[in-house]
This record gives structure tokens, C-alpha cells and sequence, in this order.
């Protein structure tokens, strides 16, 4: 229960410094309808602060219901930039009450907020309104992974410091995901009319796509001079916007690129559906109409520093591209190649995988038709086509059974440690730190810095389309990669030009980036083949106990899968390396949430006793097997990515993945898990096969149903009481049998689909 100020107790705002406010307040600088800004010295580190506190006339106009609903929305304002470290939010130092008086201290800001330059300039460059929306979706991206939801975008709440650098503000009436005032009332609009999402103003649910709406009205309100929707009030706001469609920029001012346009023009669709999937898609939307020549809205701005220290020689490779697949396959092409003609794929990538005794295993590139991969050390770290997008699954599942090859050897001298480095640019970054323009950030001393604090990743930095990428491991900076065009490209030699000699004047934006990886699925079969996991489970709760604690899915959540001692050694991998590739395994990822999440899925639509010979075995569960060989009917064996096994190796579950969810796919898994299930000895346990993909289309919900209908009916037993209730289930036999359950897998989130 928050505690509130009786109203006598605020007659005053706390002004004076004490030992628990240690602040002199200089002077008002601002005042909204809920709160007052004050700028004030810290008296202890003799440094300017912002601080806000509610108005006075405020809380004493409001009943005490809606006065404790104030001061809950002012300290989730404080929650929620508190729980934010980025360059481009505002940041906040302190929070606390003072003489009854609820306080947030931030950082002081030295410029002008966005609202008063556009009353100065009335319209702006494109190409400054475009480094400006790079600058705030950086922002935004820190604050949608967080789960933070701005709700209020406008001019008024971005900062532009004297730097030139933009800091989002005021977080007052934020959407915090698991806060109770994620949800509004309902018809409750939060936010500034002119700049919010139409489903904002009609009171519906919004998502990170409300503030990339937002951002959209703000970048074409700085460029054309005006929203796109204005009206005397909210209705009519709301009318224009299901009525009309906004004038396209280049319509109203001479020059803006068509492109450009659209751009804008898609942040602004009526439906969130329509509109760019994220603020890092947006930023890489606005990243091509960025110019380097382009000056800074702010009043001041200090001239870039050049950089005199000529740092150690290393790979620098310019090529042709403008994409991280087309510059990586540029950079592969380089090295030494070999022509193979045609082989029979199958038996060519298990030579390249290899990793015999005597010899170091092979490391570079194979490039066919439409594939290129990147192996080193027996291990394919990524498969990409270097002319479209596609995954690293599809790529290798499409290969013909024999294709023409080249074979791009790594450089004697190179560093093996660039092939995992190269892979990793395929994949969507993860930036702890975006939005650094060269103009203001010393990119040249940032890169020194990730390397003192030995960096693994990619300092990543572009200019309208063209991209460049200093990549480090473990502190060690391996290559410098860039697109043709940069400064240093026209006169570079056979190791390039460093990019630390022209980058801060090159009107770059900057971000830091992590190394990922995102192993094929073919690598992890190959490198975690019989691989053993122990389950280990959170200490069991008493019956007494469970059944008055309400965290029992939380404590099931911490339990792990882990390699056993035996499985570690017959790998020949480095606990770091193995550890590697069992976290970036989804077969280990689909297998844990098989174990903690699918029977909470299943109880939530009351359907656990429909699955029952699927769902009961899961606390029996001791060990997984991963890319596991089981024996089948008739001999031999059939491989499955995770099978789970309880006492006495009793088997009760199989699991596979495909990256194509089609008819044949399911067809095949059906035969397979029917094989498997005949294959006698303990396998007689079998309670449930499981087949994960992105998606399935419609002939293979087809192939499933069919296949549940065609072979139940096969079965003499097909009628039995026994199974009458359940879904999903393959009858086999008088009490044989086990259920089949597809599942749809999307940016990590699975949904088990069930028959009607």
C-alpha cells in the first residue's frame, strides 16, 4: 500500500536542503499538469540536477482515490527510466519523498527540447530529421526490450542537447510490462492527441508499435512543418485519421525522396500490422537517408577531433555490398580458393566437419548455388544466401543432393577466430549500446575500450548504406570490414586504410554488438550427437507447503539440463565450446520447455486429461538424450533431436524440429515415432512425439489430422472406451498408443496446436 500525504502536509515544495535532500534548487524550468521541474545543484558532488516533483494545485484538487493514483503513475515514471541504462534515456539518479513531497532527481540536460527548435527552424533537413529518429528508436529499443511501452512521443519529451545528442524524457504515463498499471481504463486515453496511435485513441490495447507511430508523426512534423492530423479535438482527431491519409512528405516540400515517403508513411499505417515491426527495423529504415555532410539541429556543436595516433596494423578489408550477407561472402572470396566441380553433398560436408588426430581441421568457406558456409574446427558456424534471406535451416535443407562447390580456404596467418566473428554478423543484432554518432563519440578511444574489457562482437557502424564492422574477440581486434565507399576506401593498399583516421567526420552512426550464436541445426546433430542430460529439478516442495505457495511454476522454471560427465569427454570439446552449443541448441531449448512449460499450457485450457499419457510422464522425466538414435521396428535405427527417459530407461518422449512444417515433414515424423514406438524393449513407454516448427501450412494440418484418422481407424481397438477421451492420440493397440502434438514455434514463443 502506497502511503500517501494527508493534504496539510503539502503546503510546501521542498525547497530547502536538509541531510536527506541534499539539493539547493536554483530556479523552475518547467511545469506540466501533474508536475514541476526544478533544475538544482547536488550539494555533495557540486553538480546540476533536474528534479520533479507533483504540483501542489495538483493533489489538492483530486479525491484521495485518484491522488493515490497519481503518485503510483509519477513513481512507475520513476520505475520505469530508472530501469533503463542507455545513452538515449534520460537518466535518473534518485527517487524519494521530501516534507511529503514525492521527488524524482535526473540528470540536468544542457539544451532545448525538440518542441522549442521546431518553433525555431518551423522545418528541418530531412537528413537531420532522419539522424534524429535513429538517435530515438536506439532509445526506444532499450525500452520495448524492457518490456516499457513510452505512450507519450512528441516533441516536448525529446531533449537535444547542446552535443546534439537526443534524450527521450518524461515516462509518466509509460506501459510497464507485469506493472498493474499496464492496463488503463478502459476508453482511457494516455499520451498527446496530435501524436498518438489510433489505437491509442480509440482506448484499444497498444504495443511498441504505438511508439514508432508517434516517432513517425514527429519526424513528419520536422521535416513538412506540421502533424500529419490536426483538429480541435480528440474525435476529430480520431475521424481524420480512419478517414484520410496523411499528404506525402515530397508533396508538400520540394526534394524529400520518394523513399523517404514511404518510410514515414508505413511508421503512420492505420493498423499496427502495417507498420515497421520494431524500432531497430525502423532505424535501418531511416539509416539510407542519413548524410554525412549534414549539420546538427542544436545551437552548438563542437567540431569532430581528429584522429593523430596511428594504431597497430590489422586485416582492413573494403568490398563491394551493402549488407552484412553481401560483405561477409565479399570478405570469403578473398581468400584462397579451390574449384571441386560437382560433388554429393551428404559426403562433402561430413569431410569439412571433420576433425581428425593428426591434422588441424579444415577452416574457411564453401560456396554453392545460393549457399555459402562458414566452418572452422569441425563446426558449420553459420549458412547464409548471400542473395536472399533466408535461415540458416533452409538454406541447408534446400542443397541438391550433388552441387558444383568452391572452397575458400582461411589465410595462412589469419586468425581461426574469424569465421564464428563473420557468422555472427548474419544474425539480428543484440546492441548494448546504440545510436553513437562519430561526430560526437570518439570511436577511434571506444574501440580501445572494448578491447581493455576484452569485447567478443562487433563495433558496427554505417552511414546511408554504406556499413563497416571492427571485430573483436576477446579483446583482440581480428578485421576491419567495410563497404566500398567510405573515405578510406579509394586509397587503401592491400590491408585498407583504417577507418580511425575518418570516421569522425564520416557522419556515422555507431551501436556495439555483441557476438551471437546461432549454430545450424546440422551443426548441433553433428557436434551434440548422443549427447546425455541429466534433469535436475529444484528441491521438492512439502504437499503441505505446495499447496499454499503461489511460486511452485517459478521454482519448476530453475530446473536445468545438464551435459553428464561421460557425454563431456566422448564430445572432445572445451567446456566453454560445448556449453556454447547446448545454450544455442533449440532442441535443448524445445526439450527444458517440454519439461517446465508444456503441462502449465495444457492446465491453463483445462486439457491435461485429454494428454494424459503425454502430460503424466513429465515429472518422471530424469534424462534427455539429445540427436538421439532410436532403435525401430524392423531394425536399425531413426535419429530424433531430444528423446526423454525416466527410470530404467523407460522412454516417454520424442521431439524434433524441422525448419519447413509441410506435409511431408509430418508424414515422415508420423512413420518415424511410429517405428520408434514398435521398437520394443523399454521404448514400450513412449507417451507422446512432438514436432516443432515456425509453422505449418495448411496441407500439413492435413497430413496430421488424416494421419490420426487413417491409422486409428487401421486399429481393432480403434472404438475402446479407454481412449475415447483423448486427443491427438495414435491407437496402436489394445492399451497402446501415444499422443502426436504439433507445436508453432515464433521468436522463441511456443503454441501447441490441438484438435478442435
Amino acid at each position: 500500500m502506497l502511503s500517501l500525504p494527508d493534504h496539510a502536509a503539502v503546503s510546501v515544495s521542498p525547497l530547502a536542503p536538509s541531510p536527506s535532500f541534499p539539493y539547493r534548487i536554483v530556479k523552475k524550468v518547467g511545469e506540466g499538469a501533474m508536475g514541476v521541474v526544478y533544475q538544482a545543484e547536488n550539494l555533495e558532488l557540486g553538480r546540476y540536477v533536474a528534479i520533479k516533483v507533483v504540483r501542489r494545485a495538483f493533489m489538492a484538487a483530486l479525491s484521495e482515490k485518484r491522488a493515490e493514483e497519481a503518485l503510483r503513475r509519477f513513481q512507475q515514471e520513476a520505475r520505469a527510466a530508472a530501469s533503463l541504462s542507455h545513452p538515449g534515456v534520460t537518466t535518473v539518479y534518485r527517487v524519494g519523498t521530501e516534507a511529503g513531497w514525492p521527488y524524482i532527481v535526473m540528470e540536468w540536460l544542457d539544451g532545448q527540447s525538440l518542441d522549442d527548435l521546431l518553433h525555431e527552424h518551423t522545418a528541418v533537413p530531412y537528413e537531420q530529421a532522419a539522424r534524429l529518429g535513429i538517435q530515438v528508436l536506439a532509445g526506444l529499443t532499450a525500452a520495448h526490450d524492457a518490456g516499457i511501452v513510452h505512450r507519450d512521443i512528441k516533441p516536448g519529451n525529446l531533449m537535444v542537447t547542446h552535443d546534439a545528442r537526443v534524450k527521450i524524457t518524461d515516462f509518466g504515463v509509460a506501459r510497464v510490462q507485469g506493472s498493474d498499471l499496464a492496463q488503463t481504463q478502459a476508453g482511457l486515453v494516455l499520451g498527446t492527441p496530435q501524436y498518438a496511435a489510433p489505437e491509442q485513441l480509440a482506448g484499444r490495447a497498444i504495443d511498441c508499435r504505438a511508439d514508432l507511430y508517434a516517432l513517425g508523426v514527429v519526424l513528419y512534423e520536422a521535416i513538412v512543418g506540421d502533424v500529419p492530423f490536426d483538429a480541435p479535438s480528440i474525435y476529430e482527431i480520431a475521424r481524420l485519421i480512419e478517414t484520410s491519409m496523411p499528404a506525402e512528405p515530397s508533396s508538400l516540400v520540394p526534394g524529400i525522396p520518394p523513399a523517404l515517403d514511404a518510410v514515414l508513411l508505413q511508421a503512420l499505417a492505420r493498423d499496427p500490422a502495417d507498420r515497421f515491426r520494431s524500432a531497430h527495423e525502423m532505424a535501418l529504415a531511416l539509416q539510407p537517408f542519413v548524410n554525412r555532410e549534414t549539420k546538427s539541429l542544436a545551437s552548438t556543436r563542437p567540431p569532430p577531433q581528429p584522429v593523430t595516433e596511428v594504431r597497430a596494423q590489422l586485416p582492413v578489408v573494403f568490398v563491394e555490398g551493402h549488407t552484412p550477407r553481401a560483405l561477409v561472402a565479399g570478405a570469403v572470396r578473398r581468400w584462397p580458393a579451390t574449384a571441386l566441380g560437382r560433388k554429393n553433398t551428404g559426403r562433402l560436408l561430413e569431410r569439412v566437419v571433420e576433425r581428425p588426430f593428426h591434422t588441424r581441421a579444415f577452416c574457411g568457406a564453401l560456396e554453392m548455388p545460393g549457399a555459402c558456409l562458414l566452418v572452422c574446427d569441425g563446426i558449420i558456424h553459420g549458412a547464409f544466401d548471400p542473395t536472399a534471406d533466408r535461415t540458416p535451416d533452409e538454406v541447408i535443407e534446400s542443397l541438391p543432393d550433388a552441387v558444383d562447390t568452391t572452397l575458400y580456404a582461411l589465410p595462412e596467418g589469419a586468425d581461426p577466430r574469424l569465421v564464428p566473428l563473420l557468422a555472427s554478423l548474419l544474425i539480428k543484432p543484440k546492441a548494448r549500446a546504440s545510436g553513437l554518432d562519430s561526430a560526437y563519440t570518439n570511436l577511434p578511444d571506444l574501440a580501445d575500450k572494448l578491447a581493455s574489457e576484452g569485447f567478443d562482437g562487433a563495433l558496427h557502424f554505417g552511414s546511408g548504406a554504406l556499413l563497416g564492422y571492427a571485430l573483436f574477440s576477446k579483446g583482440e581486434r581480428v578485421m576491419d570490414l567495410l563497404s566500398e565507399g567510405w573515405p578510406g576506401s579509394s586509397s587503401r593498399e592491400s590491408s585498407g586504410e583504417s577507418w580511425e583516421r575518418w570516421i569522425a567526420g564520416s557522419g556515422a552512426i555507431a551501436s556495439i554488438e555483441d557476438r551471437r550464436a546461432e549454430f545450424p541445426s546440422m551443426t548441433l546433430r553433428q557436434q551434440l550427437e548422443e549427447l546425455e542430460l541429466e534433469v535436475v529439478r529444484p528441491a521438492a516442495l512439502e504437499s503441505d507447503v505446495r499447496a499454499i505457495r503461489s511460486d511452485s511454476v517459478a521454482e519448476a522454471r530453475t530446473l536445468q539440463l545438464l551435459p553428464r560427465d561421460s557425454s563431456r569427454m566422448d564430445l572432445r570439446r572445451g567446456e566453454s565450446t560445448l556449453q556454447s552449443l547446448v545454450d544455442a541448441d533449440p532442441a535443448h531449448s524445445v526439450a527444458r520447455w517440454v519439461l517446465v512449460d508444456l503441462e502449465v499450457q495444457f492446465a491453463q485450457y483445462d486439457r491435461t486429461s485429454r494428454w494424459k499419457a503425454l502430460v503424466e510422464p513429465l515429472s518422471a522425466v530424469r534424462e534427455v538424450r539429445l540427436h538421439h538414435a532410436v532403435a525401430q521396428e524392423g531394425g536399425g535405427s531413426t535419429m530424433f533431436d531430444a528423446v526423454t527417459y525416466g527410470e530404467g530407461g523407460r522412454m516417454h518422449h520424442l521431439i524434433d524440429r524441422v525448419a519447413l512444417g509441410t506435409r511431408r515433414a509430418v508424414e515422415d515424423f508420423f512413420r518415424r515415432a511410429i517405428a520408434a514406438k514398435r521398437g520394443g524393449g523399454n521404448q514400450g513407454g513412449l507417451g507422446g512425439a512432438i514436432l516443432v516448427a515456425p509453422s505449418f501450412d495448411e496441407e500439413a494440418l492435413e497430413a496430421y489430422l488424416g494421419g490420426l484418422r487413417t491409422i486409428n481407424r487401421r486399429s481393432i481397438f480403434s472404438g475402446a472406451d479407454v481412449f475415447s477421451h483423448r486427443e491427438g492420440y495414435l491407437r496402436l493397440g489394445a492399451r497402446s498408443g501415444f499422443h502426436v502434438l504439433l507445436v508453432e514455434e515464433t521468436d522463441g514463443r511456443r503454441r501447441p496446436l490441438v484438435p478442435g
